[in-house]
C-alpha cells in the first residue's frame, strides 16, 4: 500500500520513520503548505516526493492511505478528502473536533467502501498493553475506581518554520490541553472498561497565569462516569514544573498504580513493584507506532472492527465537547450519547 503523510511537522517525522519497519506500508508522498517544511522533507527524504497540496499528490500518484499529521481545524477538510479519493485515512488525534460531523465521515466510508482509522497511539504504550492484560485477568476483579494524572512543563511546540505554539491558538487548536492531551486520557477509560463513559462533569481554568496564552485552557480536571457507578477521575496540566504520566485503578481484587516507568501491584496490604520501559517521557513516542500500523493492516483484513474503532473516536470527540459544556456550567454532570443513539436522533429530527 502506498500511502502519503499530510503535514511534515514532528509527528510525521516519528510516522515516516515507523512506516519504514512496517511490511506492505509505504511513504511516497510529504504534503505541507509550508515551502520551508517542504524543502527540509525533501533534504531529509528525497526518496519521497513532496508536495504543497493534497490536489498536486492525486494528480501525480495513486495512493492507497493518507496519514493526517496536521493540527485540529484541518482533520476534517483532509478526512474527507482522503475519502472522496477513495483512500484508506489514518488520523491523529483529536480525530475531529465536532461530533456532527462524524454523520458525514460516515456517509463517506460507506460510499467509498474505505476505512478510517484513529491514530490512538497510548493504546500500544507497554504499560498500557500490560494494564489491559492485568486488569482483565482473575486477579484484578472488577474496575471500580479509576484516576488518571497527565503533568506537563508547558504545551509541546510545533516546528519553528510555522505556528510553534499552534496548540494555544484557538482557530487552530479548537481548544487546549482538553483536546490535546484529553484524547488520550479519554478512550484509554474506554479502552480499560471495554464501555463507553455515559456522563461528564468538568472544570476548567489557566494555573499558569499566561495572559498571552488566555484563551485556551492550561489545565482540566474531568469525572467520567461509566455504569455500575464508576467514576474516572483525569487531571490535565500544562501548569506542572515536571512531566509525569499516573495511572491507578482500584479493581475488586487489587489496585494497581503507574508512574512513567513504575508499576505497583496492592493486594491485602501487600505491594509488588515492576519496572517497564513506558516510553511516556518521548513526545513523539515513536516506539508504539509500528504495532498501530500493524492494526491498522489488521483492520483492513478484519472490517468488522471498524464499527468499535469508530465509535471510540466518535465517543472521544462527544466526551470533549460535552466537558467543555460542564465547565461552562461551573462542572454540572451532562450525559453522552453513543454514535447510535445520535443516529436515531438525527434521523427523528430530519
Amino acid at each position: 500500500m502506498n500511502g502519503a503523510i499530510i503535514g511534515f511537522g514532528n509527528i510525521a517525522q516519528a510516522h515516516i520513520h515507523a512506516y519504514e519497519a512496517v511490511s506492505d506500508m509505504s511513504i511516497t508522498g510529504i504534503i505541507d503548505s509550508s515551502e520551508t517544511r517542504i524543502n527540509y522533507a525533501k533534504q531529509i527524504h528525497p526518496q519521497i516526493k513532496s508536495y504543497t497540496s493534497i490536489e498536486k499528490l492525486f494528480v501525480e500518484q495513486s495512493i492507497d492511505f493518507i496519514d493526517i499529521c496536521t493540527p485540529p481545524d484541518t482533520h476534517f477538510y483532509y478526512i474527507k478528502k482522503g475519502l472522496l479519493a477513495n483512500c484508506h485515512v489514518l488520523c491523529e488525534k483529536p480525530f475531529l473536533t465536532d461530533p456532527e460531523n462524524y454523520s458525514e465521515v460516515f456517509s463517506l466510508m460507506c460510499s467509498s467502501g474505505k476505512h478510517v482509522y484513529p491514530l490512538h497511539n497510548y493504546k500500544y504504550a507497554p504499560i498500557v498493553k500490560w494494564m489491559k492484560e492485568h486488569v482483565k485477568s482473575n486477579e484484578f476483579g472488577e474496575i471500580k475506581q479509576g484516576y488518571f494524572r497527565t503533568i506537563r512543563n508547558g504545551h509541546a511546540h510545533g516546528t519553528n518554520e510555522w505556528n510553534k505554539d499552534w496548540r494555544r491558538i484557538p482557530k487552530i487548536s479548537a481548544g487546549g490541553i482538553l483536546l490535546d492531551h484529553g484524547p488520550h486520557n479519554i478512550y484509554l477509560t474506554s479502552f480499560l472498561m471495554e464501555k463507553n463513559p455515559i456522563a461528564v462533569s468538568c472544570i476548567t481554568g489557566n494555573l499558569a497565569k499566561e495572559t498571552s496564552y488566555s484563551n485556551t485552557e492550561d489545565t482540566a480536571i474531568l469525572s467520567l462516569y461509566f455504569e455500575n457507578e464508576v467514576t474516572f477521575f483525569l487531571e490535565l496540566t500544562w501548569a506542572g514544573c515536571f512531566r509525569k504520566t499516573h495511572y491507578s485503578l482500584v479493581g475488586s481484587k487489587q489496585s494497581l498504580f503507574v508512574d512513567n516507568n513504575n508499576i505497583c501491584i496492592s493486594k491485602n496490604g501487600v505491594f509488588e513493584t515492576i519496572e517497564m520501559n513506558s516510553d511516556f517521557d518521548d513526545p513523539m513516542h515513536k516506539n508504539w507506532f509500528c504495532e498501530m500500523f500493524y492494526d491498522f493492516l489488521n483492520l483492513i483484513e478484519n472490517p468488522e472492527r471498524q464499527d468499535s474503532l469508530f465509535q471510540e473516536a466518535f465517543t472521544t470527540t462527544t466526551v470533549i465537547q460535552r466537558a467543555y459544556e460542564s465547565a461552562t456550567k461551573n462542572g454540572e454532570i451532562l450525559p453522552i450519547k453513543s454514535i447510535f443513539e445520535q443516529k436515531i436522533e438525527d434521523s427523528i429530527n430530519s
